[in-house]
């Protein structure tokens, strides 16, 4: 029988429970997450394109140093978690209803046992939240350009440049591969800096 403290959970990709309200590091499986991030559409779906959150994570470590590329491949990993990739103007829409705290503390205990697993400080460093944040910038204008259909609304916030390639949408399992590869390098060699890391891959 399913205890009490785990309730409301999900199943995750291979058939594990993912406890919604305390997930702990133990409760991390790269695989299940890296298949969810690989079949979870960025942009909420508004692509021309599938495109996958896990695809565009490896684009964010890709453009960082390496001291920081670990941080940027997991940045989003707690959709896999939650089930989705919320727009931004999403978010705000949820903020100006009142129900964006709740959204961010859903995200925060996600993103708290899953840093935790793979070592990484939570939350981030100034230095470390900075540089993420500009890399997923420079991600974000590029799939403007490459994934996205021209909005006849100008955004808020001007974006940095796109990066120099173009990017090539991978089939979902070509995405969890890749995201897959980076992680399995990173945790080989990254440093433990929020507590024990969960280095489980397979």
């Amino acid at each position: 029988m399913m205890q009490e403290t785990m309730k409301p959970w999900r199943q995750m990709p291979s058939g594990r429970v993912w406890p919604l309200l305390n997930p702990t590091p133990k409760d991390v499986y790269w695989p299940d997450l890296a298949e969810a991030l690989s079949k979870t559409n960025r942009w909420g779906g508004s692509t021309t394109v599938l495109y996958s959150v896990a695809q565009h994570c490896c684009i964010v470590h890709d453009v960082l140093p390496v001291q920081y590329r670990l941080a940027g491949l997991l940045h989003d990993a707690e959709e896999a978690a939650l089930g989705f990739d919320m727009p931004r103007p999403v978010k705000d829409m949820f903020d100006l209803l009142g129900a964006g705290d709740a959204i961010k503390r859903a995200a925060s205990i996600q993103k708290t046992a899953i840093f935790a697993a793979a070592g990484l400080p939570y939350p981030f460093p100034d230095d470390m939240q900075k540089a993420v944040k500009n890399a997923d910038m420079c991600a974000l204008a590029t799939e403007r350009r490459d994934v996205n259909r021209p909005c006849n609304v100008a955004w808020a916030s001007p974006l940095p440049p796109p990066l120099p390639d173009r990017i090539r949408p991978w089939p979902w399992p070509k995405a969890m591969e890749e995201f897959l590869k980076r992680l399995n390098r990173l945790l080989a060699v990254a440093p433990v800096v929020g507590g024990k890391r969960n280095v489980w891959i397979g």
